[in-house]
């Protein structure tokens, strides 16, 4: 066999192993469920994510993300390299299981350091159970992770530390949805808590970043008690819906994480009424491109000191701080941001 052929041969094994998997084939079936000894507490309370788990979401939240793990190339000499030595159901066996205890040994490290960091916490430990963390945790695998190739396997890109982060943020949106006595009282515990563990811990860089996030959810519901902030905007329904088609036209905007109805609730609902947020899929040069772009052809009333404080409009960067837009703007300006022919024409028709 030639090597095109085995080329040809190795994605329709691709095809194969991908049904396999998603019919609960030999992955599944052969692996016993994966159990951390990462930490003794969770252990104890919590049998972390199952194959089950990992089951019921390869065919559901998890299929759209199943092509981007593999390098097909590393995938097809993985292939070309064992086809002399096992037939291939042999193969997609063994690549099948090496795939699933992937899965299952990244996604459980991750689940119990999530669980571990909040475990002490009055409030917080109950939210991040009813928030899809076995979901969430899963996702985070698939989107950060790459097929290395014969040597390697798998391999996740992203430290736990990035994904703590990332759903803390999804938390932090939560609470300041809730203004209330019992939230304000929950955060005040939290800070108390962080400030303490800081003295003790060396990691200061995610603890300095979530005792700042934390103040800045206090500062926030303390200055919305009685209020109902929002945008303000006079324009219509249609020109955000135009804008967010031309932006997916673009692609300017993550769909998985922001929908037609996101982007409208994100406009004109009261800030912290409802949890939906635009992601763009934007750097900071770009994005302060972005809002001016906004405020000539669709707005004037967008503000960056308004994006800053809502909290529910983020790029590439993480969430909107006019610091950093203007600093990363002012380095860029000679030379404008990425893709600005782009940009322009995302505005560049009337937008009503």
């Amino acid at each position: 066999m030639n090597r095109k052929n085995k080329v040809i041969s190795s994605k329709y094994l691709y095809v194969i192993f991908k049904g396999k998997l998603l019919e609960g084939g030999f992955g599944l079936d052969k692996l016993s469920d994966y159990k951390t000894n990462y930490n003794v507490y969770s252990k104890s309370l919590d049998s972390g994510i199952t194959n089950q788990d990992i089951s019921v979401y390869l065919k559901t939240d998890l299929l759209p993300y199943f092509h981007s793990i593999f390098n097909f190339d590393k995938f097809n000499n993985y292939i070309i390299q064992d086809e002399s030595e096992q037939d291939s159901q042999s193969l997609l066996e063994r690549l099948s299981f090496e795939f699933v205890s992937f899965l299952s040994t990244e996604a459980n490290e991750l689940y119990f350091f999530v669980k571990d960091f909040t475990k002490h916490s009055e409030g917080i430990y109950e939210l991040i159970s009813g928030n899809n963390l076995i979901k969430q945790t899963l996702l985070f695998v698939f989107q950060n992770s790459v097929f290395k190739g014969h040597e390697k396997g798998y391999q996740l890109t992203a430290k736990s530390n990035v994904f703590l982060k990332q759903y803390l943020t999804k938390i932090l949106i939560e609470l300041r949805s809730n203004n209330d006595y019992n939230t304000q009282r929950l955060v005040k515990l939290e800070i108390n808590r962080i400030q303490i563990l800081r003295l003790k811990d060396t990691d200061f860089s995610l603890l300095n970043w979530y005792l700042e996030e934390l103040k800045g959810v206090i500062s926030d519901l303390k200055s919305i008690s009685g209020a109902k902030p929002n945008y303000k905007l006079g324009c219509s329904n249609n020109a955000i819906r135009q804008l967010y088609n031309r932006l997916l036209k673009y692609d300017f905007i993550d769909v998985d994480y922001t929908s037609l109805k996101d982007f409208e609730t994100v406009f004109f609902n009261d800030w912290y009424s409802h949890k939906s947020i635009c992601v763009l899929k934007m750097d900071n040069p770009q994005t302060k491109f972005f809002i001016n772009q906004f405020k000539i052809h669709i707005d004037k009333r967008l503000t960056l000191t308004d994006l800053e404080k809502a909290k529910n409009i983020r790029n590439k960067s993480g969430y909107i701080i006019c610091s950093s837009i203007n600093s990363s703007s002012s380095r860029n300006r000679l030379i404008g941001p990425k893709r600005q022919d782009d940009l322009a024409a995302v505005f560049g028709k009337n937008l009503s």
